[in-house]
């Protein structure tokens, strides 16, 4: 072992090279040396104390064993604590060291739960909140500082009461929901302890009711004394005014805080109920018997306003209660108690009259009229409104305007009138493309009251009937006819007249008139000669002398007589046909198929077999032939046109016109 080096020449020796840490309990143990320790302070975590350097089991209940050497060692047990154990109260943790009895500092912390400071002591006083472990809790000499500086939020006056309770603070604070004040005091008129750290105090009563300016100053002042102000305020249901006091005859105690108070009742009177006599208004405020105010209070058993005055009649309602609102006159008692009632109505009963009706007007919805306000045993009345419900106007135009906006004025002022006979205005009848008037005479009635009417014949015309020509229109409705011109394809316009030559008497009112049948003829038949058309429109025969043509007999004919000779043959069969100044120029437009001399020939009336040709040779188009210019039978191909070139033998024919044939069947045999 001593090879090793485990092995030393003293105790001494040993302890330094393997208990360095802590030589004086191995020098101890190791029965070298008697070892008492330092007597310093040193911590004990587990403990939460400080412990002096010496052997434990003695005397001294304070030794905690020698220390260690890693141990931090203190002259007094205060200093060890707050070096070590500076989160525990250094009072407290010196006591508790010190192995002596703690009573606290005596000094005061917040207690935040009840908004006040506590005193650092057992509970064994109201001051003392327990003694405070934790060194983190503030401390303060006296409560105001504690007050002060941890519960600014709370007057320092009540957290003072709080925190040390007294006979109260002897100020003033205002309880909103009572419009008063209550004094923060034990005994007495007026006093209530505080119930909350959010009061505010005030140094007297006159600035806690200051502090309500809804609430009259007079009202709070005697409520905060449990008094009554002994002034006067309106009952302006009643038309009075009512002294505020709690003893009396007509005392009434006033319930709204923020009623106007005054000294008298005639001030009161003067001030807050204009509408009845001030003295009248004084005289009943103060009890003074009269037979009455002469103002209105409503019945409603007799739905109507009376008098207050006696005896009973048909103005008089008897003596009114104090319970009833009085009115300077039956109008503003009507208005105001028994505003579903007409006012004229109301008024009328509530002064003794019989109501006859207004004579106003209003709607009969069912049937689309206006009735008056009056007996029903009257034609045009609808019975006596008494409802202020039902709308009226003054005259029948002005309730027909306003309740019967759709229908025309003086269709509903005519249903509104049983006396009437029409409204003499005109309306359209679509069926019959007229109009005709409203009017019993003429048995043409409205009976739809949604029609529309218009002042004249002409206005109902445009309007109603648009789509009608207004000569139709308007000479139908006056029972006549128009005396003008319309169109009556395909060749000629008539006349809309009743008789004579040429009357036709118009059935579609939709068509077009005229004023002459020349103009008719111009605009609706303008593919016709116009003096053509307008002859015959006035049945007079005229001819033009001018050329059209006859498919059926494959000719030409002049439009003349058809008593003269060819190639006169009357008018043409159809209105339209084309006509031409000459019979040549008929015949190559028309009938260009046939040859021009042949077509001449046949509409002249002459035998084209007789017709002489040239004997030369043409081309014959429709055969694809030379033929020779003449009337037989091959090689003549008939007469050729004028237009066509014509060769003395068919070889210069074929050769010219027909080369890629070959002559022995270009040649017309």
């Amino acid at each position: 072992m001593e090879e090793q080096g485990l092995l030393n020449d003293s105790l001494e020796e040993c302890c330094e090279q393997f208990y360095i840490w802590n030589y004086f309990v191995c020098l101890a143990d190791g029965g070298g040396i008697e070892v008492t320790g330092t007597s310093l302070w040193y911590v004990d975590h587990a403990q939460q104390v400080c412990l002096q350097d010496c052997t434990s089991g003695g005397d001294k209940a304070t030794c905690g064993g020698l220390a260690s050497s890693s141990d931090q060692l203190y002259d007094i047990a205060k200093s060890c604590c707050q070096a070590q154990l500076g989160y525990i109260n250094d009072d407290l943790c010196e006591a508790n060291s010190l192995q002596q009895e703690f009573d606290g500092t005596m000094e005061f912390y917040p207690f935040y739960q009840e908004n006040k400071c506590v005193q650092n002591c057992e509970e064994a006083s109201d001051l003392c909140g327990g003694i405070i472990q934790d060194s983190s809790t503030p401390m303060f000499e006296t409560i105001e500082e504690c007050c002060s500086e941890k519960l600014s939020h709370i007057n320092p006056d009540i957290c003072q009461e709080l925190s040390d309770p007294g006979t109260g603070t002897e100020k003033f604070y205002s309880v909103t929901s009572k419009s008063r004040c209550y004094k923060d005091c034990e005994l007495g008129v007026g006093c209530a302890r505080i119930n909350s750290t959010s009061i505010v105090l005030h140094e007297d009563l006159e600035s806690c009711c200051d502090a309500m300016p809804w609430v009259s100053s007079e009202f709070c002042a005697s409520r905060s004394t449990e008094e009554a102000s002994d002034l006067w305020y309106a009952s302006t249901q009643n038309q009075v005014c009512v002294n505020d006091c709690l003893v009396g005859d007509g005392c009434v105690p006033l319930e709204d805080p923020t009623a106007a108070l005054y000294a008298t009742a005639l001030e009161c009177c003067q001030a807050k109920i204009p509408s009845v006599s001030s003295d009248i208004c004084a005289d009943v405020s103060e009890g003074n018997p009269l037979v009455g105010s002469k103002l209105y209070y409503v019945s409603y058993t007799d739905e109507r306003c009376v008098m207050d005055c006696a005896p009973a009649d048909d103005v008089c309602g008897g003596l009114a209660d104090s319970s009833d609102e009085l009115f300077a006159n039956a109008t503003a008692c009507c208005e105001a108690k028994l505003r579903y009632k007409s006012l004229l109505y109301c008024e009328t009963i509530s002064d003794g009259g019989d109501y006859a009706g207004s004579g106003w007007y209003f709607a009969d919805y069912p049937n689309s009229r206006c009735l008056s306000d009056c007996d029903e045993s009257i034609p045009w009345c609808g019975g006596i409104v008494e409802e202020s419900s039902v709308e009226m106007n003054e005259t029948i135009a002005g309730c027909c305007d306003t309740f019967f906006p759709s229908i025309d004025s003086d269709l509903c002022a005519e249903a509104s009138d049983p006396t009437s006979t029409g409204t003499g205005k005109y309306y359209g009848v679509v069926a019959d493309s007229v109009c005709v008037a409203d009017d019993e005479i003429t048995g043409a009635r409205v009976e739809d009251l949604s029609t529309k009417l218009y002042d004249t014949i002409e206005e109902c015309c445009a309007a109603a009937l648009p789509w009608v020509t207004s000569y139709y229109c308007e000479s139908r409705s006056n029972e006549d006819y128009s005396n003008l011109w319309y169109v009556q394809y395909p060749t000629l316009c008539v006349k809309d007249c009743e008789s004579g030559p040429g009357c036709v008497p118009l059935q579609d009112s939709s068509v077009k008139l005229y004023d002459t049948s020349l103009n008719c003829c111009e605009e609706k038949l303008n593919w016709l000669d116009s003096a053509s058309c307008d002859a015959r429109s006035n049945g007079l025969e005229l001819f033009s002398d001018l050329f059209y043509v006859d498919y059926k007999n494959n000719v030409c004919k002049q439009d003349c007589s058809e008593t003269d000779p060819l190639p006169c043959g009357g008018n043409p069969s159809e209105s339209n046909s084309p006509l031409y100044d000459t019979l040549e120029e008929c015949c190559e437009t028309k009938l260009q198929w046939n040859n021009l001399d042949e077509c001449v020939a046949s509409s002249n009336g002459q035998d084209t077999t007789t017709a002489a040709g040239s004997n030369e040779y043409y081309v014959n188009w429709k055969l694809f032939k030379c033929a020779k210019d003449c009337i037989g039978s091959a090689p003549c191909g008939g007469l050729k046109n004028s237009w066509d070139a014509s060769y003395s033998n068919p070889s210069d024919c074929c050769a010219n016109h027909l080369s890629w044939i070959d002559e022995a069947e270009c040649v017309l045999s």
